[in-house]
């Protein structure tokens, strides 16, 4: 299923205890669009503390409660790293979040926890080299150019239920002319000085693409109209 990833902020976080906080942000990569983090205010349970939790430590999400559970406890919680919100992490920051969960930040994908996580030590990452990370929050309104033409605001990203992928590009129209769709496949690198987004597709192609309707979800066959869609017009 595909999820905006703006209806899922403020979705609790529960752990096996009890509710550990409230998702507020996520941090991504812009290069390969994969969710390597759910940004969690902790609330009164550690208050003024922002927990970042790996998409692999979710145990199942029930999005019509607007739920995520994790595989750990409250006490394994209160072990993890916290992060200020606009922190560049380095790869030994990573390291140190993913030893909570026996594996390399580069390994997660397909792996599943065991029933608690403990602390283990593994091999380290290069200490040196940044992850290339940034936050949906401070991606959600920037410009968004097709060819040489300014077409909207990106206003919302979804997502894919099982890794958490981002897979298609929300664009708020101007003069309020709707909300339309790309995939990401057809995203050029961000251009976070210029706060732009560039859609390698025609201006027309992209204001003519399926319109999301203000739903907050949709199955894959979504996905699959919207490529089709720029497929058969570029």
């Amino acid at each position: 299923m595909l999820a905006s990833m703006n209806s899922l902020r403020n979705c609790i976080v529960r752990a096996y205890d009890d509710a550990i906080g409230n998702v507020i942000d996520f941090h991504f990569d812009t290069y390969e669009w994969t969710t390597r983090y759910f940004v969690v205010d902790s609330g009164g349970f550690m208050p003024g503390k922002r927990l970042l939790i790996p998409p692999v430590a979710l145990g199942w999400a029930d999005l019509p409660r607007r739920e995520f559970f994790v595989h750990c406890t409250k006490q394994e919680i209160a072990q993890m790293q916290t992060a200020a919100f606009d922190a560049v992490m380095s790869r030994r920051d990573e390291d140190a979040i993913y030893r909570h969960f026996e594996m390399r930040p580069d390994d997660w994908r397909g792996m599943r926890l065991p029933g608690s996580f403990g602390i283990h030590v593994v091999a380290s990452l290069e200490a040196d080299a940044l992850a290339p990370l940034h936050s949906f929050g401070e991606l959600r309104g920037f410009a968004v150019k097709a060819g040489d033409d300014h077409v909207g605001t990106l206003d919302d990203l979804f997502v894919e239920d099982a890794h958490w992928d981002q897979q298609v590009i929300v664009i708020a129209l101007e003069r309020g002319a709707g909300r339309v769709t790309a995939p990401v496949d057809l995203a050029r690198p961000i251009d976070w000085r210029a706060r732009e987004a560039l859609i390698d597709a025609p201006a027309e192609v992209v204001r003519k693409a399926p319109q999301t309707q203000d739903r907050d979800g949709f199955e894959m066959e979504f996905l699959r109209a919207v490529k089709a869609h720029y497929d058969e017009a570029v």
